[in-house]
């Protein structure tokens, strides 16, 4: 972890995973130009205290648009540091780009946590053979994984030779070494973790991940994100101790690797023998830090993960650190969807999205933005994903919702109360263009 530095400037490419640090150490932030925060900004804190870039969401290029602009030496937090060599208050981008890469975390722990694996160099996948590898790995099915990729991008279910052979031309132009794991019969999850001052600490709680979710993703737009968001929910008691000691030897691995802060680890659970896997280690903010946040708020802990994260690394110590030990249930699921443009034209936002809380009739309540503003089974939280003004192409996001309850069927659609609320929002918030 980095030392105190004098003029430290927080970097929000997401400003939600900030929206509920309350800014008491006054930082000021720069961001790219964002819906949420153009329209919300007094609401949430930032107005005033921000500046916004017309630039892409990227780090690299919020922090250069920020130096050409100011033309002073900053210290900059971010929790995915960039690549070049700016000043970052945290982790060094290499050291945070190694730790997701699939292998380098395989090297680092004892091999059992994982599903049985090997690694494959790009020169050798001309030799991979379908029978070869599932008889090693005692599999009927492999797991295939670029070594580095987010999103799920690269990561791909390969269950016969012919599907293996087609797609050995995709994995020669990643140029990358290649993970091919067993697969196992269960669904993955996800977990956050905060590792701070040789603490390592956790929730009770557990998300699923949705991907290629129908009425949600764009199956026609080749741009679209296949991350349509997530299903938050407490860990089985069956579970709770395996996860735990789980937790507790990836994390003191990542602190013994210089690492601080808050990550994301991805397991997956045997349905047979009830074993836990470790999948990978995303070291940085995820796409639901900020889902974990609120529900951190909602069900009593007087602190966050991204509250201690920011703290942390200005040289503070959040004196609530010591409550996370104490674990929370969770009154229920709560749900996160990210709804794109599933028209095959362009739309925009119209002045009625606003962020904030609706009834079941879409009516606005009032402003807010996690689960803890939520005060009914009926309301959720609508997040404009851009500013108004801009053209929101097919399979761009337009807005996400957070609700109470799990919105998929048990074949893991969406309910048909949720898809009838999503059409009912896209008919009152989006525009056709032409």
């Amino acid at each position: 972890m980095a030392q105190k530095q004098n003029n430290p400037v927080l970097v929000v490419t997401n400003p939600l995973h900030y929206a509920y640090y309350s800014l008491s150490h006054n930082l000021p932030a720069i961001g790219s130009f964002s819906g949420l925060v153009a329209d919300s900004g007094s609401e949430l804190g930032f107005a005033g205290n921000i500046r916004l870039y017309d630039v892409p969401n990227n780090v690299d290029a919020l922090i250069e648009a920020h130096i050409s602009d100011d033309g002073h030496n900053s210290q900059y937090i971010t929790w995915k540091p960039p690549i070049k060599p700016h000043s970052i208050l945290g982790n060094l981008a290499k050291l945070a780009h190694d730790l997701e890469r699939k292998s380098v975390i395989r090297s680092l722990l004892p091999k059992e946590l994982f599903p049985p694996f090997k690694i494959v160099a790009p020169e050798d996948l001309n030799n991979l053979e379908f029978e070869m590898i599932t008889q090693e790995l005692k599999a009927e099915s492999l797991v295939v994984q670029i070594d580095f990729s987010t999103g799920g991008k690269g990561t791909f279910f390969v269950a016969n030779k012919s599907q293996l052979d087609a797609l050995k031309l995709q994995l020669k132009a990643a140029q990358q070494s290649i993970v091919i794991s067993k697969r196992i019969n269960g669904t993955s999850r996800g977990l956050q973790v905060l590792a701070a001052k040789e603490q390592v600490s956790s929730t009770a709680w557990w998300h699923q991940d949705l991907l290629n979710i129908h009425g949600v993703y764009n199956h026609k737009a080749q741009s679209a994100s296949r991350y349509c968001g997530a299903v938050l929910e407490n860990i089985p008691d069956k579970y709770q101790h395996k996860i735990s000691n789980l937790i507790t030897q990836v994390g003191s691995k990542m602190l013994e690797q210089g690492y601080f802060g808050v990550f994301g680890i991805d397991i997956v659970v045997d349905e047979e023998s009830g074993q836990v896997y470790l999948i990978e280690v995303n070291p940085r903010f995820t796409a639901v830090s900020h889902l974990y946040a609120s529900a951190m708020r909602a069900t009593g802990y007087r602190t966050d993960f991204l509250t201690c994260h920011v703290k942390g690394l200005v040289g503070t110590v959040d004196p609530e650190i010591l409550e996370l030990s104490v674990m929370r249930s969770l009154p229920g699921s709560y749900y996160y969807l990210k709804i794109q443009n599933t028209l095959n034209q362009d739309v925009k936002l119209n002045p009625d999205c606003r962020l904030g809380i609706y009834d079941e009739k879409g009516t606005y309540q009032k402003f807010g933005f996690g689960i803890d503003a939520l005060g009914s089974d009926q309301q959720i939280v609508v997040i404009p994903e851009v500013s108004h003004s801009h053209v929101i192409v097919p399979g761009r996001r337009a807005f996400s919702l957070i609700g109470r309850g799990n919105p998929l069927t048990a074949n893991n659609q969406l309910s048909d109360k949720i898809v009838s609320r999503i059409n009912q929002l896209q008919a009152q918030f989006l525009e056709t263009i032409g």
